[in-house]
């Protein structure tokens, strides 16, 4: 027959097996989860009458993210990824970005950025671009006994760019 110490042993084997089964379970589930999406438009280099100006088309990028997880993120970096035939998919970035950078979203919060690029808006006309942003997801810029935390990139759906200019 078991002794009391033999039955308070095996119920402490079996609490901390449910234990940390559930702990296992809860840090997948308290993991950031991260929603991208994105918008573009084309400011014209024209006024008002349909003349030029001596600005560009400028390419005008949204980028909006939502923290719908249960841990914080740090987004270091937003940018869009464009396909180009001649040289793979590049990332567009500009110095010209509105909103905070680098900015920690906290679970269940929400941030927009626009991107503002002077580019020829015939240059991306019928080219796949996508928004995306890069994060780091532990402590932010607090680093790690082994260096800093890694960052991850995370991407929206894939667009296809057309002039409105020529729609018309």
């Amino acid at each position: 027959m078991p002794t009391y110490a033999e039955w308070v042993s095996t119920a402490a084997f079996g609490l901390a097996t449910v234990s940390l089964g559930w702990q296992v379970a809860r840090s997948r589930w308290d993991q950031p989860r991260l929603t991208v999406s994105g918008a573009w438009s084309l400011e014209s280099g024209l006024d008002r009458y349909g003349d030029p100006t001596s600005d560009p088309d400028t390419w005008v990028l949204d980028v909006n993210m939502s923290n719908i997880g249960e841990r914080a993120v740090t987004v270091t970096e937003v940018y869009w990824q464009l396909e180009s035939p001649a040289s793979g998919v590049n990332r567009l970035t500009s110095s010209r970005v509105s909103g905070p950078v680098p900015r920690r979203l906290e679970p269940h919060d929400h941030e927009a950025w626009q991107i503002r690029l002077d580019l020829h808006g015939t240059l991306w006309n019928g080219r796949r671009a996508r928004p995306a942003a890069t994060i780091i997801r532990r402590h932010g810029f607090i680093q790690r006994r082994h260096g800093a935390e890694p960052e991850t990139p995370v991407y929206g759906p894939w667009f296809r760019l057309s002039d409105p200019r020529q729609s018309v």
